[in-house]
């Protein structure tokens, strides 16, 4: 479900669900080919624990364990084909969801106050959507990379 900034609201289905006849669909019923684009995100606050599992002279390595609280900040649906662009926001999304984080974090030291970071991390979200999601289960994997000065 779409809420679009004019007021409009439209409900998009599979049209290879709906039947072929056309007396049977409502009268409201539509099809054109077009784009459909869609942008949310979230501002993330994570809470985790490290656990070191190896540490060696140079190479420190230790597993990730933790939540985030993830707080809606975007949510655009734009809409276009060759006849008409709406514009608006998806209206099943949760404003405050959470994900579960689990990862490993490979430090290596470079001198005593520089080191190099490797970060896989799986995260999946839970509570995203408000209504019917058709099955979609959110997930992310990421790997994050950095230098790190510590004084």
């Amino acid at each position: 479900s779409i809420a679009f900034n004019s007021g409009d609201r439209f409900k998009l289905q599979d049209a290879s669900v709906l039947n072929s006849d056309a007396e049977s669909l409502p009268l409201t019923a539509i099809t054109i080919d077009g784009n459909l684009n869609q942008k949310y995100g979230y501002v993330e606050i994570p809470i985790e624990v490290k656990y070191n599992l190896l540490e060696g002279k140079h190479l420190k390595t230790e597993i990730i364990a933790g939540f985030s609280s993830l707080f809606l900040n975007k949510n655009s649906i734009n809409v276009s084909s060759n006849s008409f662009s709406q514009s608006g926001e998806a209206t099943n999304l949760n404003n405050f969801n959470f994900s579960g984080n689990f990862g490993l974090d490979f430090k290596y030291t470079l001198t005593k106050n520089w080191s190099l970071n490797l970060n896989p991390m799986l995260k999946t979200q839970l509570r995203t959507f408000s209504e019917n999601s058709n099955g979609f289960k959110p997930y992310f994997i990421g790997v994050y990379t950095g230098i790190n000065y510590q004084f």
